[in-house]
């Protein structure tokens, strides 16, 4: 199952807010001017006018937004947010009549929004959802005015999009179906200045009936967006198009590109338009849409490799280096850029368009003077030694390889993700130089490193990353036939998979332990656990066919777990069996 990505900026995406300094700053401020007033025992309906004056300033800043802060922004960070609502919550509680109106309490909302908001961006989801259920309750109460119930569609897609991350999508569509509900009520309420609002939470709806397999809903609620879109349309820039109606029909493309990936190609050529429009209309020297643009590209190419249709990628593989080429602005919208270009390398990887990968990240590499953050070079240096391990060049991915260790080790617990990760890069590397020593030792690393990304975690998806770095290291005993620490390893990753199979990750990583375990009991010449192992392999890969209509690596998984049962079921003597298994493996070889 594909999981429909984040629709942070969606939400809300006609309007944009300024630096994350600045909120924080105002924050900061908010929060300061509240203890110096109570400090000083100042007229309550004095304290709640100033710090209205100021909330005014940061609501204005925050409103109609939703995307998380920075990933590496700092945890001492938090403490502005938690200081202002502290304050603002003091002072809610205080006698006098001016805190009684129902603009104040849209100024402890206020706060709270950004506290889950930073929260969230710290991994701490379920702290984050604490303050969410605490926000919406708040907005529950104060929900009879206009300002309220916008704010409250907001916190209501925010805890549908944080439901979703810890993979409670059942949550998620009812919180997702909340905030539509509550958007209709303003445009029918306040008429056709919240059209923009319901089309971004109807996107948000239509992603998580995407996750929940839901198709029919899923297409039908984003065309509702999409038509909503194109009513706002004649009134909009050409970037609030873009954010609109482009993202509209990027995520109906993305929902249709397995059931009818000629209409999504239709549907991304199109938001690819608005995207170029967009970007050619910015101020010049302006290039903050480049990174969007890219995206928009990237999105095509992944589009027209389902379709198998190679030979019209390179032209948008050009446009991706002449973008990154042409590009002016700062430092941190580069980063931005290199990440899209990036993630396109990633994507032609997965579709094997190995040469088209390189060409990508050389374009990042050629120009890397021009980049001054340590972790940004590490990121390209990572996906420059995945693309030269696949067109041979081991020794170069070796070198950039080890660059990204030595940088993301530097970094400390910050960047045990990235040092894990590193590391089983570094042993697939060392497995395609035929160093099996040095292969099973990286992957060893991999799995150690990530084991102390997950202790005390409630991030499952990390929990499966750890299941996918055993299942590497088990492939790498099986190569030394070391079949009992194989079967080890397999077990711990079968057993994590199976406490985690929300994250659609785990199903993938399931059959490969299970294949890993198939082969290990098959070096042992245990036939009996090779047939029953292989007969729940093959049932875990029938699912994954249903779902994902058959992909290369399903065909060749269930190809090889019936090869691996056929001699077993012969040595067995289970006749009827072994005809079927037979039968199998020649269909599956016409395939």
């Amino acid at each position: 199952m594909v999981r429909c990505a984040p629709v942070y900026a969606l939400v809300v995406a006609s309007m944009r807010i300024a630096g994350v300094t600045a909120v924080i700053g105002r924050l900061s401020l908010l929060g300061k001017l509240g203890s110096e007033l109570l400090a000083q025992n100042m007229p309550t309906i004095s304290i709640a006018t100033s710090v209205r004056r100021f909330s005014a300033m940061v609501e204005a800043q925050i409103l109609n937004d939703i995307s998380l802060l920075d990933q590496r922004i700092a945890e001492k960070e938090l403490t502005p947010y938690k200081n202002a609502l502290d304050v603002l919550k003091r002072i809610s509680k205080l006698p006098g009549g001016g805190v009684k109106q129902h603009t104040f309490p849209i100024d402890i909302m206020t706060a709270l929004l950004d506290l889950v908001r930073s929260l969230a961006d710290h991994g701490r989801i379920e702290e984050a959802q604490n303050y969410l259920a605490e926000c919406i309750g708040l907005f529950g109460k104060n929900s009879d005015t206009e300002t309220s119930r916008r704010w409250l569609a907001e916190a209501l897609s925010l805890r549908s999009l944080l439901s979703q991350h810890a993979c409670n999508d059942l949550d998620a569509l009812k919180y997702a179906q909340d905030a539509v509900e509550v958007c209709q009520k303003l445009v029918t309420d306040y008429g056709s200045v919240y059209k923009a609002h319901l089309a971004a939470s109807l996107m948000n709806l239509g992603c998580r009936y995407h996750d929940l397999n839901e198709t029919d809903h899923a297409i039908s609620t984003t065309q509702q967006a999409i038509s909503l879109a194109r009513e706002q349309s004649s009134t909009q820039s050409l970037e609030e198009q873009f954010r609109t109606l482009g993202e509209a029909l990027t995520q109906l493309s993305f929902v249709q590109l397995r059931a009818a990936p000629e209409e999504a190609l239709e549907y991304a050529l199109e938001a690819l338009s608005l995207a170029r429009a967009a970007n050619d209309a910015s101020r010049v020297g302006d290039n903050s849409f480049t990174p969007i643009l890219a995206g928009a590209v990237t999105h095509c190419v992944d589009v027209l490799l389902t379709l198998r249709r190679r030979d019209e990628v390179h032209q948008f593989v050009q446009e991706l280096k002449d973008l990154y080429k042409s590009f002016t602005s700062n430092e941190t919208q580069r980063g931005e850029l290199i990440e899209a270009l990036l993630d396109a390398a990633k994507l032609l990887l997965k579709h094997r368009e190995f040469e088209h990968a390189l060409e990508v990240v050389t374009a990042v590499k050629e120009s890397q003077a021009g980049i001054t953050d340590d972790h940004v070079s590490a990121d390209v240096a990572f996906t420059l030694a995945a693309c030269y391990s696949e067109v041979g060049l081991s020794n170069a991915a070796r070198l950039h390889i080890q660059q990204c260790i030595l940088h993301y080790d530097a970094q400390g617990s910050s960047a045990l993700q990235e040092l894990a990760s590193a590391h089983s890069e570094h042993s697939r590397i060392l497995l395609k130089a035929q160093e099996l020593v040095g292969s099973i030792s990286a992957a060893e690393k991999a799995v150690e490193v990530q084991r102390r990304v997950v202790m005390g975690s409630e991030d499952t998806y990390q929990l499966v990353s750890l299941g996918a770095y055993l299942v590497e290291v088990s492939h790498s005993w099986l190569l030394t036939q070391q079949w009992h620490m194989a079967l080890e390893a397999t077990n711990e990753a079968i057993q994590i998979c199976q406490d985690n199979l929300e994250v659609p990750e785990a199903h993938t990583c399931l059959a490969g332990a299970y294949l890993g375990k198939v082969k290990a009991y098959a070096g042992l010449q245990d036939h009996a656990n090779v047939i029953e192992t292989a007969d729940r392999l093959q049932l875990i890969l029938q699912t994954s066919l249903e779902e994902d209509g058959g992909s290369p690596s399903t065909f060749a998984n269930l190809f090889e777990s019936v090869g691996l049962m056929i001699p077993s079921l012969e040595k067995l003597e289970r006749k009827e069996e072994l005809v079927e298994a037979r039968e199998l493996i020649k269909a599956l070889s016409d395939l």
